[in-house]
């Protein structure tokens, strides 16, 4: 299953005959000249790339960090996932492909120096009972055809791992293949690297037992005839910024697994009650150009959907807003939805104003957040111990690993606004993070599996 990273692998076949393109294949002097990189990145229902909402896509991250460092614009080449992509690098549609399993023998691709070290792991249902190893499962692994998991299931193979039987499924998507898993038409499966985490809250019934094999190598992937200077600098890009890779890493790919418990009482609400609401949401979304799904999850950290939600401060409501706020906005009941949502989006639209314009999504939207969560000036506070601290205040991983300290007495007393609960406020934007991807999960999933339903229907 292609999650997060794009499958590029050995094809029996022979290549067709083809005409190299005027120009094949770009140097680097040349990339530099022209001022642009194309990469190809994946095109898989578990990515997001919104314009205005863009996270935990470490391909996609990794490829623009690379671009800024030859200085040169990136134009990103979405596809799907498949034999294909080394065709379109051959062929000179591509400059690289942001992520591939690397190897060293038999390759049609060159490759970087690895970026990231994965495993296999396998998953089934959870209430199955857990294998002890892979010689006692009762049937094999399913995979689908043409995926990075059936590559990897390959190496680890001849890396020696006996007692290892799976079998391809053409023609089905990822998703449509844990929906089997789960759904339990099918008893095994297996993901690469993090992909399970980024998918859990779609599949709460899904288990993680145990992986699978040696940890496999992944890197920039290149065609066989690109000129080797572009590869040395895609290697110091590699080696000299492990720091900032680090940081995409962590912003990206290292985030809590869901609980099982969270993930159902989510789908319960957000299944009775964001029908009703919808509507409110997206023509309050429209009035100030925000993602309505965005405001669901920023009303659900608030209130569950709650119209009729109060707190022990008194805000009332499914976006718990202050009756001062409410009236100051021109509205008259915290209690009717239409108003406490369209309030809410107004209130947050103004303070995504007050932001430092220099302050690009999605940590722009991101301190808007926590200012309305804790208030815009403990927000700068933070930025500013941030700033004092040598981290960059304009970050919102930077800004929000200092959040905390608005709670110790030895920094808040030297602070402008004081003690704020600044622990709240960090765990805070992480949930609507959080319930946002469950959101969008949800409705690229519907949106994928529709898609697979129709073509087999074809």
């Amino acid at each position: 299953m292609p999650l997060l990273v794009v499958w590029l692998g050995l094809s029996a076949l022979l290549e067709s005959i083809w005409e190299p393109p005027a120009g094949w294949p770009k140097s680097l002097e040349s990339i530099r000249e022209a001022g642009v990189i194309r990469i190809l990145v994946p095109d898989a229902p578990d990515t997001f790339h919104g314009e205005a909402i863009d996270f935990r896509e470490f391909d996609r991250a990794v490829a623009r960090a690379f671009a800024e460092s030859l200085g040169v614009d990136v134009q990103l080449i979405p596809m799907a996932p498949g034999d294909a992509m080394i065709s379109r690098l051959q062929h000179g549609d591509a400059d690289l492909a942001a992520m591939a399993l690397t190897r060293t023998d038999g390759a049609r691709l060159a490759f970087s120096t690895p970026i990231l070290q994965y495993q296999l792991t396998l998953l089934h249902h959870r209430e199955l009972p857990k294998p002890e190893n892979l010689e006692a499962l009762d049937s094999p692994i399913v995979v689908a055809a043409e995926s990075i998991e059936a590559l990897a299931l390959e190496r680890v193979r001849d890396a020696g791992l006996s007692g290892l039987t799976w079998t391809t499924l053409p023609g089905i998507s990822p998703l449509q293949l844990l929906t089997d898993v789960e759904e339990r038409r099918q008893p095994y499966t297996a993901v690469l690297g993090p992909a399970f985490r980024q998918v859990r809250a779609l599949f709460p019934d899904l288990e993680a037992s145990q992986v699978i094999g040696t940890e496999l190598p992944l890197g920039f992937g290149f065609p066989r005839s690109a000129d080797p200077a572009l590869i040395e600098v895609a290697n110091q890009f590699l080696e000299s910024e492990t720091t900032r890779i680090d940081e995409l890493i962590e912003l990206h790919l290292n985030k809590p697994l869901a609980r099982v418990a969270d993930i159902k009482a989510f789908t319960r609400q957000v299944n009775a009650r964001l029908p009703t609401y919808q509507p409110l949401f997206e023509a309050a979304a429209a009035l100030v150009d925000w993602d309505w799904r965005l405001l669901a999850a920023i009303a659900y950290q608030e209130s569950h959907l709650n119209p009729r939600a109060k707190s022990p401060t008194g805000v009332r409501g499914i976006m718990m807003l202050t009756l001062q706020t409410m009236r100051e906005l021109g509205y008259t009941s915290r209690l009717d939805p239409a108003q406490s949502i369209e309030g809410g989006a107004r209130y947050l639209s103004q303070l995504k104003g007050r932001i430092p314009e220099r302050i690009a999504d999605p940590d722009r939207t991101w301190f808007t957040l926590a200012a309305y969560n804790i208030g815009m000036g403990h927000l700068e506070d933070a930025r500013k111990l941030t700033e004092q601290q040598g981290g960059d205040p304009d970050r919102w991983i930077d800004v929000s690993a200092r959040l905390p300290l608005l709670e110790d007495p030895a920094y808040h007393a030297k602070t402008t606004y004081g003690f704020a609960r600044g622990r709240e406020a960090q765990t805070y934007v992480a949930n609507i993070q959080q319930y946002y991807e469950w959101l969008l999960w949800d409705a690229e999933r519907t949106q994928a599996l529709t898609a697979s339903t129709e073509e087999r229907l074809q």
